[in-house]
């Protein structure tokens, strides 16, 4: 039955349209990213203050994800995602024109709160749409583009920075948004018909929040990656510092290293969607696991025998975010795939867990002095013993519950 409804939007060009969602929730911070010295500056504040922002942004990012996600179980994931496209520009241009580091606190919370579509909304599209192996594999192509934006974003911003300063990046971003709106309100479809739709009632939906975190297996795979991804995210915060500063790499310069590291994450996820046919999401992750410890513990070497090694921290760097970007995605499809029956709300939950823990790990971050990358490399210790704990609970629970789901 559900298969009838979801069969015409299979296609390529509708895969290409949900991967535009993507940017959404990912250009607002790697785009941001190499500006982080310069906004300090601008705004006469210290460097902790400055990566504050992307805290702000993460966490509210993590917040906006069951609000959006309920309300578009209960009017459809189309609406939600053009109006939270409105809301995306006008925050962005809030950036823009922030007087004070107060203002931009306001905007970027403001920003990443809505920036949570770009989530919740793309991996909703797909749960509607794909099944089985077809939705892990659709999750690895979303992945691949949610890591191509990281890699992408901080070479253009870092030339957008260097050329015109840090407020006309967010006037770039605004109309880059616009241009996304535009195009989504004439091509995109809708893929939850009224039927499958549930009214937007704030009991059912906390009820329903409450019975999905009360599974062993989807809580311990949030878990999963939530610690995966603050991986990501406190290189994205603590990276333009360390090279900048401490390097006295130029924005533009330490872009194309970003360019060149982020690449790590396209592998990473471009391998999750080539191998879902014939590795289970488990094996993805016991993989990237494996790549993120050895990348730590090269990290944790080079930063006692070899300090501000660029071309050392750069290599390094690359083979954790590569296997950072294989747990990320295996340990969503396999999260999501757990509740069919109310995808949005279990993809946005993934992501406020995620998130929200994602918003403490950077900010954690922020407080230690980046001097070399050996707090760096202490911090991903922490993060990737913490990932591999959780993974060893979500496979535990996994095996009690099989006979059941069975």
């Amino acid at each position: 039955m559900t298969q009838t409804t979801q069969e015409p939007h299979r296609g390529w060009l509708f895969l290409f349209l949900i991967v535009l969602i993507i940017p959404l929730g990912q250009v607002p911070l790697d785009f941001y990213s190499p500006a982080l010295p310069d906004i300090a500056k601008d705004l006469q504040t210290s460097a902790t203050l400055t990566q504050f922002t992307v805290t702000i942004f993460i966490i509210f990012s993590g917040l906006g994800n069951v609000p959006i996600g309920a309300i578009s179980d209960a009017l459809g994931r189309r609406k939600v995602l053009l109006v939270s496209l409105v809301g995306l520009i006008l925050s962005t241009i809030g950036c823009a024109i922030a007087p004070s580091i107060e203002v931009l606190f306001i905007a970027r919370a403001f920003e990443g709160f809505f920036a949570a579509s770009g989530f919740v909304i793309c991996y909703a599209y797909a749960g509607d749409s794909y099944s089985g192996h077809q939705l892990t594999r659709a999750f690895g192509v979303l992945g691949a583009a949610w890591a191509s934006v990281p890699v992408i974003a901080p070479g253009v911003g870092g030339i957008v920075v260097h050329s015109l300063g840090w407020r006309p990046m967010f006037w770039i971003l605004a109309g880059f948004m616009a241009g996304l709106l535009a195009l989504f309100w004439w091509t995109l479809p809708e893929t939850l018909p009224p039927e499958r739709r549930q009214p937007l009632k704030i009991k059912s939906v906390l009820k329903s929040c409450g019975a999905t975190l009360a599974n062993k297996s989807y809580l311990t795979l949030c878990c999963v990656f939530m610690f995966g991804a603050s991986i990501q995210f406190v290189f994205v915060a603590a990276a333009p510092f360390l090279y900048q500063e401490e390097m006295e790499f130029t924005a533009r310069t330490y872009g194309f290293i970003a360019l060149a590291i982020g690449f790590g994450n396209l592998i990473g996820n471009g391998a999750v969607g080539l191998l879902a046919k014939v590795i289970s999401p488990l094996g993805l992750i016991i993989i990237g696991l494996c790549l993120i410890w050895c990348g730590t513990v090269g990290l944790l070497i080079s930063g006692l025998v070899a300090p501000l090694n660029a071309l050392v921290i750069s290599i390094t760097l690359g083979v954790t975010l590569i296997g950072s970007a294989m747990t990320c995605p295996a340990s969503v499809a396999l999260a999501v795939s757990l509740f069919p029956e109310r995808v949005g709300i279990a993809s946005a939950l993934v992501s406020t867990v995620g998130f929200v823990g994602v918003g403490i790990a950077v900010a954690v971050g922020g407080m230690l002095t980046m001097t070399t990358q050996l707090p760096m490399a202490l911090v991903f210790l922490v993060l990737v013993s913490l990932e591999t704990v959780a993974f060893l609970l979500a496979r535990w629970a996994l095996r009690r519950e099989m006979p059941a789901t069975s």
